[in-house]
């Protein structure tokens, strides 16, 4: 099956020095890369992918080097792009590209100068409803059963991200002084409000969940990295980008600590959301990654798609497991172990060793993943003494 194509698409760099940008099977040369030029050609093209009226026109492999009007929103959203494949994870910049896709569609082509909190709430409305989608989009989301609008909390998530490009266009004097200030005046969309849909908590899988999708997971195949990785994570509380980036140079088989007779092992991932985040990897993980770590050398990446070098992207590993799930009748998504790890963590030695276990800085964000252990002391207490 065909990748989805990624919108905004990104920038690469041809051998021949090149910008190029290959988008639904063609590609789109802007000029030499890095250059201004390049750049302004990159919001023109923007521009025209996202025009509803060039939706089925896109015939030529070279774009024009005409460039929006200056300072057009869609210039803003490609210079900050650009500057946040140099600064930010690449998590990171997904998600940028996620919030900056219905601006870019919905009022690319205006001066950022005139982009105000009106308008921003007009495009956080589009969030909601889906509306700022094709029609292809939304037939496509509807065929998976998912919600064609995006819920309260991911929608302000989004605007935040709005604002913070602002924020760094205004530094860059992209945009007028003030700018940034001013969508600050749209708040955000508080719990409970009419017609806005909410997303439910999630929840912890469990052992008995994962030895039900276990066998769906990449059948056939004599090595299955993604079964092992959804193992690891659930054993460990990792993140998905953290089991995702594994190598046997960043595991500490020998100077790790002793607990209750058992020799743990210290996995200290080189990119990670947390700095300086330790993962306690116990017995049961030991035995799952030590077939790998005989057969990978000390840089290469432990999980990989067969016969590459490079690991397995989170979106990758995900859709190896919603698969999976689907063949085995059951909804479960790779970071639920790391809330399953919370819950059996919390019951075994409390909530600060759960907040140890998870990499937290502080109890408030652990105890945000909690909601089912909450629930579960409570009907205890219910029942002795109401």
């Amino acid at each position: 099956m065909p990748r989805k194509a990624q919108f905004p698409p990104r920038v690469t760099r041809h051998h021949t020095g090149q910008a190029r940008v290959h988008f639904k099977g063609k590609d789109y040369w802007l000029g030499l890369y890095g250059t201004p030029q390049a750049k302004r050609a990159y919001a023109a093209l923007l521009v025209r992918l996202t025009a509803e009226q060039d939706e089925d026109s896109h015939q030529s492999s070279v774009i024009s080097h005409q460039s929006p009007a200056p300072g057009a929103v869609a210039e803003v959203a490609a210079a900050f792009l650009d500057a946040a494949e140099k600064e930010k994870r690449p998590e990171q910049v997904r998600l940028y590209r996620a919030a900056l896709a219905p601006l870019v569609r919905l009022a690319g082509t205006m001066p950022a100068a005139d982009f105000d909190d009106l308008r921003l709430e007009q495009i956080r409305d589009a969030m909601l409803s889906g509306a700022w989608m094709h029609e292809r989009e939304r037939r496509r989301r509807e065929r998976r059963k998912q919600p064609v609008g995006w819920c309260r909390t991911v929608c302000n998530a989004h605007v935040r991200r709005i604002r913070t490009v602002w924020r760094w266009a205004e530094r860059r004097r992209l945009v007028p002084r003030g700018a940034w200030m001013g969508l600050r005046a749209l708040p955000s969309i508080r719990q409970g409000t009419p017609g806005v849909r909410e997303c439910p908590r999630r929840q912890g899988s469990t052992r008995q969940e994962l030895d039900r999708v276990l066998p769906f997971i990449q059948p056939g195949r004599r090595h299955r990295p993604c079964a092992a990785m959804l193992l690891v994570q659930f054993l460990a509380g990792m993140r998905s980008c953290e089991v995702c980036l594994m190598r046997p140079c960043d595991i500490d088989r020998e100077g790790g600590p002793v607990a209750d007779g058992v020799k743990v092992w210290l996995y200290r991932p080189h990119k990670s959301k947390t700095p300086g985040r330790v993962v306690a990897l116990g017995p049961q993980a030991q035995a799952l990654l030590a077939p790998y770590l005989l057969r990978t050398g000390p840089e290469e990446y432990l999980f990989r798609p067969q016969g590459r070098s490079y690991p397995y992207s989170t979106g990758t590993y995900d859709t190896n497991i919603r698969r999976a799930c689907e063949r085995a009748g059951l909804k479960l998504i790779p970071y639920q172990g790391r809330h399953g790890m919370r819950d059996r963590a919390e019951q075994e030695a409390g909530l600060d060793a759960a907040r140890a276990v998870l990499g937290h800085a502080t109890l408030t964000m652990t105890h945000r993943y909690g909601e089912a252990r909450d629930l579960e002391a409570a009907a205890r207490v219910a029942a002795k003494l109401g």
